[in-house]
């Protein structure tokens, strides 16, 4: 009996592929035919069943799949195309935010010799008392965690000695933040109304060189984006 299923199923098996192979050759001769075919016109072709139906079902679809690839082609391109469009954004936002940076740091480093010339001081009025008083306080604060640093004693002082640090290290980080933006606020206020290369000849030049090429930049930039928009099909 286990000899007679196993040539059933070898025969089952040969049946297959013998139906695979006849398939696959069927295949290769209809599409051969069909493409002998081509384009002639047949004295079957208005025929809506049977080899005229066939044909013409043959050729709507090889046209539709020769469309359908040269889409998938257009498409493919211009999916490459957004990526490379998308890198040079990426190197672009990078090097614009640079140049933001470093436009900061000089109206900062303008401000602050701004505020540091009494002779200048009849132009700076308020700002003036603001960053004495924020110089003060940040003085006191790292004259306390000086101290605080330098304390002993028990483990409760110590408890006690890290929660004022933490307090004045927040203090301190606060008022020197507040300083900084001080500075970069008047030397943006002193470059803007064309004063500042009085001030710092060097970080003015810089600043105007900056402000020069971040404007086009930032125009390119633009323009960049909105290209990339038009590809962003996916």
């Amino acid at each position: 009996m286990e000899e007679r299923r196993k040539i059933i199923r070898e025969l089952e098996d040969k049946k297959r592929a013998n139906i695979e192979a006849r398939n696959q050759l069927l295949e290769g001769l209809g599409e051969t035919l069909l493409n002998k075919m081509g384009n002639k016109a047949l004295p079957f072709d208005n025929v809506g069943e049977g080899p005229g139906g066939v044909l013409a079902e043959y050729r709507g679809l090889k046209k539709e799949i020769a469309e359908s690839g040269d889409i998938i082609k257009s498409l493919e391109a211009d999916a490459l195309k957004l990526k490379d469009l998308e890198k040079k954004i990426s190197a672009m936002e990078d090097q614009k935010g640079l140049q933001e940076k470093e436009l900061d740091e000089l109206y900062g480093r303008m401000g602050k010799a701004l505020l540091e010339d009494p002779d200048l001081d009849h132009i700076v009025g308020e700002s003036k008392q603001h960053e004495e008083h924020l110089l003060s306080k940040i003085e006191e604060h790292e004259g306390k965690l000086g101290g605080l640093d330098a304390g002993d004693g028990n483990i409760f002082k110590w408890l006690g000695r890290n929660a004022q640090m933490a307090v004045s290290k927040t203090l301190l980080l606060k008022n020197q933040t507040a300083l900084r933006k001080l500075y970069r606020n008047e030397g943006e206020k002193l470059f803007s109304a064309a004063q500042a290369e009085s001030v710092d000849k060097d970080a003015y030049k810089r600043a105007v060189k900056l402000k020069n090429s971040s404007s086009f930049l930032a125009a390119d930039l633009a323009l960049k984006k909105g290209n990339a928009g038009k590809w962003e099909i996916f």
